[in-house]
């Protein structure tokens, strides 16, 4: 128990750390999913941990991780009026967005070498993490790998989303709160709340819209 609060307390001080050091120097080199995981391995490699001794820090964290994403309805009741403006829109888009992850997925199963183990892995990631573990968990695929290609979508999507919508001439917020969320999940509806508050909750109601979908069609898929 003491390992794991300390463990837990260390995570929560290496994230914090890691989200100043990205604010002075922000870069997708210095997200901090991955400064904050460097500095947690090097800790536990200096103790002689394995990776099962964070399994109680790791269960803590995965748990928090609903009452996160449920914390967000704060910023989209504040702009209810957004969201029913443009509910249509928004379901439309969730479900190409979906649709064309969905097939992206099926596509890199046939071209590249990919074991079962890691496709099924695969199909989860389409979806905000606490999703994507349930959807793992119930195709019996690897959770580790289906978190690890969601952080993964979602770090590339929260980094690169932004400019590449620039780039496309796309400056509608509605347009770009579906598109980030749909790409990048948590990651890029976080990213966008914090240019816009409108674009921000409008990504919320397209990753939770999207969560849902994936839950019912994808074991089906599957």
């Amino acid at each position: 128990m003491k390992l794991d609060l300390f463990l837990v307390g260390m995570t929560i001080v290496f994230f914090c750390v890691a989200y100043v050091i990205n604010r002075r120097f922000p870069s997708v080199f210095t997200l901090p999913i991955f400064t904050a995981s460097a500095m947690m391995i090097i800790l536990l490699v200096s103790m002689n941990l394995t990776y099962e001794s964070y399994s109680g820090a790791r269960q803590f964290f995965s748990f928090m991780m609903g009452p996160a994403i449920v914390a967000f309805a704060v910023p989209m009741y504040s702009v209810r009026a957004i969201i029913y403006r443009y509910l249509p829109v928004v379901l439309i888009g969730m479900m190409i967005g979906l649709a064309v992850s969905v097939g992206m997925t099926f596509i890199f199963s046939l071209v590249l070498p990919l074991s079962a183990e890691m496709v099924s892995s695969l199909w989860g990631k389409n979806v905000t993490l606490p999703v994507a573990i349930t959807i793992a968990n119930d195709i019996e695929a690897s959770a580790s790998l289906t978190a690890i290609g969601v952080v993964l979508s979602g770090c590339i999507g929260a980094a690169f989303g932004n400019r590449i919508l620039h780039f496309m001439g796309v400056n509608n917020r509605v347009a770009r709160g579906v598109a980030m969320a749909a790409v990048a999940h948590i990651m890029g509806s976080s990213h966008s709340m914090l240019l816009n508050k409108e674009e921000g909750a409008i990504g919320l109601v397209t990753m939770a819209g999207t969560a849902i979908l994936a839950s019912v069609f994808i074991p089906i898929l599957v």
